[in-house]
């Protein structure tokens, strides 16, 4: 077990998750739970239920569900990390962050003293025409100063690393190259944009040519120990207090279509640092604001990433708004050559990415193939869309944009969305393999992990019909694989919130690991139910071939052996 798990099962075990939550939330008590009014939506009635036993606390209005960490994390907007660090203080336990590559902390180190450098020569005679150049651009050295821009010259003098930190601490920089034997600076003769984590350190570099003939324009800092662009966005630091005071971020393409807006006072302004947006940014976003807005270029490139990010949006129930500027513009140019009061304006002109997307699909729809083609596309997405309301509106405008009856589409959906989700529902004695397989799941965490190997070790994911259930599976095996504990799982940003509802489960007074056992042969029981279908299928379409029939049949009767002796032991679940 690695020290960030063990913390957090130490906090777990040390912090009264009742006693925490009551100094936000006025709790009363009520059996062996508290009750109250939910802090993460409106409501006049508790639906708000912390239960101390079970170290979880479980919204019934609007879902929120979790441990003491995962409250932390969603009331204070903080990330999972900085949650156990509070509590941690707060409960006065020892902290120690997870253990880190071993090159960790000098590359931040390093990173702090090039940023330095970078800093004092823009200003000096050796970064001068690269000063100017910002300031020619408009920018102020306030703005310069608060985004920490550099210079670093051609001639760039890396003796001050060398006599500190080793060669292999600064190649695992990512910012050095060798030749003849030397290691060479990648960045010399560019202007320094730092990009740092949400606590301010410094993480990576890009570097901007100021010569029109150098390519590329722009180069960044490699994947490293402690940087993968994917999970990091530029100036969430700085624009994270102002995200969540107006509780909404606002995504544009570049470094510095970011400090343009900011300039200008727009200070929830945050960049992907490339095209493609990731479901970790989209989460880190989610964090710190209620609503997005994409302003991306117009042009087929700008529309093409903010179509593209819409799936990684839904994913994590967030629903973006996008506004595509006119192709002659982006946010720096627009701002500096209108005013901030022309990008205001356009950010006012707003409209729904998903509904935008829509309206876009509906242009090439052009032939009846192409149309049903479409529509299959859009079904792929509004299945996925949790809100009831959002999906309402989906609906009616799916519906109305291709001049399809809005019922017939619902019916449609409800029915796939249906069949995706349970795949093959079968009553047996009066219970859905649903519940089978929620009751199964919600019975392991109250399990050592050991005895949680020894039940999974003949079991594989096609037992679960539901796509979750499914999903939480397999995240229970990687758990068990890199020797974490289960409540790891309530903070995944992928299932927590679905593990932590299932965890609501009550078994009274019945052992957790006689319920476990129960429905794991009911589980095995419905895989071998929908196994024999697929094999009497198989029989029928190979009937004029007798050794592959011969081979079916073969299998079949194993299958039917087994669920006979099976039938038994199902019954009684």
């Amino acid at each position: 077990m690695t020290r960030s798990e063990g913390l957090l099962e130490e906090i777990l075990e040390r912090v009264d998750i009742a006693e925490y939550i009551s100094q936000f939330v006025d709790l009363k008590k009520t059996g062996s739970s508290f009750k109250g009014l939910c802090p993460f939506h409106d409501e006049r009635t508790p639906s708000f239920s912390v239960t101390p036993e079970k170290k979880l606390y479980h919204c019934f209005g609007c879902g929120a569900a979790g441990n003491v960490v995962g409250f932390a994390m969603k009331y204070h907007n903080l990330d999972f990390v900085d949650a156990m660090k509070m509590l941690c203080e707060r409960y006065n336990i020892v902290f120690e962050q997870r253990e880190r590559p071993r090159h960790y902390n000098e590359i931040l180190e390093i990173h702090k003293e090039l940023l330095v450098r970078s800093k004092q020569d823009l200003i000096g005679n050796t970064g001068r025409h690269a000063l100017e150049y910002m300031l020619k651009r408009g920018f102020d050295r306030q703005i310069l100063d608060e985004f920490d821009i550099g210079f670093f010259p051609e001639n760039f003098d890396i003796s001050f690393l060398r006599k500190k930190y080793s060669k292999n601490s600064l190649a695992a920089t990512g910012l050095f190259y060798e030749y003849s034997g030397r290691l060479k600076f990648k960045f010399a003769g560019r202007l320094s944009f730092p990009i740092k984590d949400t606590m301010g350190n410094v993480i990576a570099f890009s570097g901007r040519s100021l010569k029109d003939d150098v390519k590329p324009k722009y180069i960044n800092s490699p994947t490293t120990d402690v940087f993968e662009k994917r999970k990091f966005l530029y100036n969430m630091d700085g624009a994270k207090s102002k995200m969540k005071e107006e509780k909404t971020g606002i995504v544009v393409e570049g470094y510095i279509d970011v400090m343009r807006c900011s300039q200008a006072g727009i200070k929830n302004t945050v960049s992907p640092m490339g095209t493609s947006f990731t479901k970790e940014q989209a989460a880190l976003l989610k964090r710190y604001c209620d609503d997005v807005i994409l302003v991306f270029d117009g042009d087929f490139a700008g529309k093409k990433a903010a179509y593209r990010s819409l799936e990684t949006f839904i994913d994590i129930n967030f629903f973006p708004q996008v506004v595509f500027l006119p192709e002659e513009d982006d946010p720096d140019s627009l701002i500096k050559e209108k005013g901030v009061s022309a990008f205001l304006e356009k950010l006012e002109s707003r409209k729904d990415l998903f509904v935008t997307y829509i309206n876009n699909l509906s242009k090439y729809a052009d032939s009846y193939q192409k149309k049903l083609k479409i529509i299959e596309r859009i079904k792929s997405l509004l299945i996925k869309v949790k809100n009831p309301y959002l999906k309402d509106e989906y609906f009616a405008q799916t519906a109305k944009i291709f001049g399809l009856n809005e019922e017939t589409l619902r019916k449609d959906i409800e029915f796939s969305s249906h069949k995706n989700t349970f795949n093959t529902i079968e009553k047996r004695g009066g219970k859905l393999n649903y519940f089978c397989e929620e009751n199964f799941l919600a019975s392991l965490f109250s399990l050592s992990e050991d005895v949680i190997d020894s039940l999974l070790e003949d079991m594989n994911e096609e037992y679960f019909s539901d796509e979750n259930f499914r999903k939480i599976y397999k995240k229970i095996i990687d758990v068990l694989k890199n020797g974490d504990i289960m409540h790891v799982l309530l903070n995944d940003e992928e299932i927590g919130e679905i593990a932590s509802n299932i965890l609501i489960t009550d078994f009274g007074d019945e052992d957790p690991y006689a319920v476990a056992l129960k429905n794991k042969n009911k589980l095995r029981f419905n895989y071998l139910e929908r196994m024999k279908k697929i094999k009497i299928n198989e029989l029928s379409q190979f009937k004029n071939d007798p050794v592959k029939s011969e081979e079916i049949l073969e299998k079949l009767n194993k299958i039917l052996t087994e669920i006979k002796e099976l039938r038994s032991s199902v019954l009684e679940v």
